[in-house]
């Protein structure tokens, strides 16, 4: 395939290009790219160095730490830097095993990402077992049907996404988290979706381990943070020079860790201004636009409490792939399910689970909204798509 090329403009950003997959990842925003600057440049020093322009970079990275702390909740010392949610969730599973070896049983809903997924089948290889619990059609896992599934002294870990990427649903992390106390058993909650797109502070939700990733609040890539609750069983297994108190060796990443200090400052600005009521309205827009333009199409989990961002659709009758690429060739970008998926060739597991007829998750786009998307952009969408849907119906 000839490799295409478009102009770019100086946010990075596509001229021309309608940006509706903000779930994969966000544009960085222009104040964080300020503030990482000098600490790619002139204030390179290692934190953990003990002259003054290493003290500098400390200050850096724990200002940022304040920083997120404000955000999420909680105090600034139960934060690790990581490099993004992915090892966070990582490090929590493999942290939580290394301190409990005797405690083998991993309860995951059938709704969890990778990341949570992929780390507990390495454990299900060393003989771990590994239950998921189902979600209800609307793609709610219920406190109940995890209490079902805990077992008291050999669950080791329950794990709930805070928010599921492909459908946005907000799951009840908090009524989870009632469960796993009164069975002594640790919850750990995957909140890089909602970080940064609504309120959310960790006390309150109640899980032990919480992971967030900058780049899905308008951050940089390669950077994001651990919650750990004092007092959890923990023994991290990614030793090195002892950095943020024995949890998480090697030197931090200076720069990306002020990106995302800079990035959860903003993120808590826009929420205090309802930045995020507008982009709701937004997604409803499409999606009444979309409902009355194809009126066989589902829209997943429309009954859920969906995060505001967030639209899944099916559209019978179409593969999902082809619409995404026509979509594309109008400078139009979104995902066919999950972006961390695209060309793996496997059924989409959240739809899966979702018990959605396999007609309609062929044809299923994610439209994902963030708080730089504008109404003229959701209305040039509902113009082109008209024509592009009856090309992609006709190519079947």
């Amino acid at each position: 395939m000839a490799q295409r090329w478009h102009a770019v403009s100086t946010s990075g950003t596509e001229v021309g290009m309608i940006y509706l997959d903000h779930n994969a990842t966000t544009p960085v925003a222009d104040d964080v790219l300020e503030a990482m600057h000098p600490y790619l440049a002139a204030h390179f020093a290692n934190p953990a160095a003990s002259y003054r322009a290493a003290y500098e970079a400390r200050q850096a990275v724990e200002a940022a730490r304040k920083a997120v702390a404000a955000l999420l909740g909680s105090k600034p010392a139960n934060w690790i830097f990581t490099s993004g949610a992915t090892e966070a969730l990582a490090l929590a599973i493999g942290g939580l095993a290394h301190a409990q070896p005797a405690r083998r049983h991993l309860v995951l809903s059938a709704l969890e990402h990778p990341a949570v997924r992929e780390p507990c089948r390495f454990l299900q290889a060393l003989g771990y077992e590994v239950e998921f619990v189902p979600a209800t059609q609307s793609g709610v896992v219920t406190a109940e049907a995890v209490a079902r599934a805990v077992r008291p002294k050999e669950t080791l870990l329950v794990a709930l996404m805070h928010a599921n990427n492909e459908t946005g649903v907000r799951q009840p992390v908090q009524e989870v988290a009632r469960v796993c106390r009164e069975r002594e058993v640790a919850l750990v909650c995957d909140a890089s979706q909602s970080a940064g797109k609504i309120p959310l502070n960790v006390e309150t939700l109640g899980a032990d381990a919480v992971a967030v990733s900058a780049h899905k609040f308008h951050g940089p890539k390669g950077v994001g943070a651990l919650f750990l609750r004092p007092g959890l069983a923990f023994h991290s297994p990614l030793r090195g020079g002892g950095h943020q108190r024995g949890r998480r060796g090697g030197t931090e990443n200076v720069a990306g860790i002020v990106g995302l200090g800079t990035a959860a400052t903003l993120a808590q600005h826009h929420l205090t201004q309802q930045t995020y009521s507008r982009v709701a309205a937004l997604r409803d827009h499409l999606q009444a636009g979309l409902a009355e333009l194809a009126p066989d199409a589902r829209f997943n989990s429309a009954d859920a409490p969906r995060l505001p961002t967030t639209l899944s659709v099916s559209f019978p009758g179409v593969h999902a792939e082809a619409l995404a690429q026509q979509l594309d060739d109008h400078h139009i970008c979104v995902a066919p399910g999950a972006a961390c998926h695209t060309g793996a060739g496997t059924p989409n597991e959240t739809l899966v689970a979702m018990r959605i007829p396999e007609t309609h998750i062929r044809g299923t786009l994610r439209f994902s909204l963030g708080r730089t998307t504008k109404e003229t952009e959701i209305n040039t969408v509902l113009t082109r798509l008209p024509t592009i849907l009856a090309q992609a119906r006709s190519n079947v």
